[in-house]
């Protein structure tokens, strides 16, 4: 199962939301390669086989990556979780985690801290994924 990952530029627009910093800096940061092997990760196979079948173990690829590999100088964490939304919703997925009072934002900074610090593997966040995720069926949203 092949899917529909974002690009550099997709990542490089969140990144600028996120921090500030202007597209034009961040695209000659010397550890951008980082992110676009990152971003490639959901599609990641040998020949016709996918290394990753199902698609929560793709996403989880994906935003571990992004946020081991560290391709901005910060903000690495805030940038893979926003990729991670939008990578769900092109694929024809909705997160459906909506915050309550709180608990769900804690849950989920946790999880993507723990990544960073360690804490976490890729497979647990691909499970952690895999609870957040309604299929809708429209994969051409963007």
């Amino acid at each position: 199962m092949s899917v529909e990952c974002l690009d550099l530029a997709d990542y490089l627009l969140i990144a600028e939301q996120i921090t500030g910093n202007k597209v034009e800096v961040l695209a000659r940061l010397p550890r951008l390669h980082m992110a676009e092997h990152a971003l490639s990760a959901p599609n990641a196979g040998i020949g016709e086989v996918a290394y990753y079948t199902r698609f929560e173990d793709k996403a989880a690829a994906m935003a571990f990556q992004l946020i081991k590999g560290h391709p901005i100088m910060d903000g690495n964490k805030r940038v893979a979780y926003v990729c991670l939304l939008k990578f769900v919703r092109l694929n024809g997925y909705e997160w459906a985690r909506p915050e309550t009072d709180g608990v769900e934002r804690d849950e989920t900074v946790a999880i993507i801290k723990g990544v960073a610090e360690g804490t976490v593997s890729q497979e647990e966040l691909g499970e952690w994924i895999r609870g957040c995720l309604v299929e809708t069926g429209d994969d051409n949203e963007g």
